[in-house]
């Protein structure tokens, strides 16, 4: 097993004319848990979309792209390395197949599909691998519910479990407390704290509070280029975070826990 889950060097990406990001490198090893950080616009949503093979970047002598030890990918076989769960599709699985039933959006991951189709075969290992999974996010009980009629957080449980039964190696999460209550933040984050202890887990957020404790490394974003890249500890300072997001920040630390104390316009 590679031990390096991304590595990316000096990567551009070009929408037009413009540079959406501008010289990124990262190095994410196996279980070492990262939170990749920045403001609306500072190139998040761009960096997802090259960790899933949706983009690629500029072709450039002095870059690459390397995910699980290779630079090519069938995006098939990288949904079965690394697990991404994002709002574009629990809105996109909830608006274009909402009465289907949590198991169905479970299993249907074996064909990239939303729901099940009569063309499709699932034999004995995915149905059980499906289960499991449900069972393992803790939502058995919703199986038979359909998407329609699910809270936003029994929805977002219903995609990691979609995401776990193909055993990924990493889960990638896009502001995954979005749209949930603080009791559905806290019992969302605490499934993700345990996931952790097997899968590599790398959250994307603007929201520091979103960073669960067994987070190691940060990396910040401004303006599509890596303004900060190291520990908790080294990153999330209120001079980096004010610099970052363009407003006075003072971060406060409860435990192991990181938050916004005071915000000065």
């Amino acid at each position: 097993m590679p031990q390096k889950i991304a590595e990316f060097k000096n990567l551009y990406v070009s929408y037009g004319e413009g540079d959406a990001l501008k010289g990124v490198s990262l190095e994410i090893d196996r279980l070492e848990h990262t939170a990749i950080l920045g403001a609306n616009g500072s190139g998040k949503s761009t960096l997802i979309k090259l960790f899933s093979n949706d983009i690629y970047p500029r072709v450039r002598p002095d870059s690459s792209k390397m995910l699980f030890g290779q630079e090519r990918w069938s995006i098939f076989e990288l949904k079965k390395r690394l697990g991404i769960i994002t709002n574009d599709f629990h809105y996109y699985a909830l608006h274009t197949a909402p009465n289907i039933s949590c198991f169905e959006l479970v299993v249907s991951s074996f064909f990239s599909s939303v729901g099940i189709f009569e063309s499709q075969e699932y034999d004995a290992e995915m149905i059980e691998s499906a289960k499991a999974a449900i069972e393992q996010v803790g939502i058995t009980a919703l199986s038979d519910k359909p998407l329609c009629e699910m809270s936003t957080g029994e929805l977002r449980k219903t995609l990691i479990a979609r995401a776990l039964a193909l055993r990924p190696e990493a889960l990638l999460l896009d502001e995954p407390t979005v749209g949930l209550d603080i009791g559905a933040q806290i019992e969302f984050l605490d499934i993700v704290g345990g996931l952790s202890k097997e899968k590599t887990v790398i959250i994307i957020t603007h929201h520091i509070e979103e960073i669960i404790p067994q987070i190691k490394k940060v990396l910040l974003l401004k303006d599509g280029t890596v303004f900060r890249y190291g520990t908790k500890q080294e990153v999330l300072t209120g001079e980096n975070l004010s610099e970052a997001f363009g407003v006075s920040i003072e971060v406060g630390l409860d435990g192991d826990r990181y938050h916004i104390k005071r915000i000065c316009v």
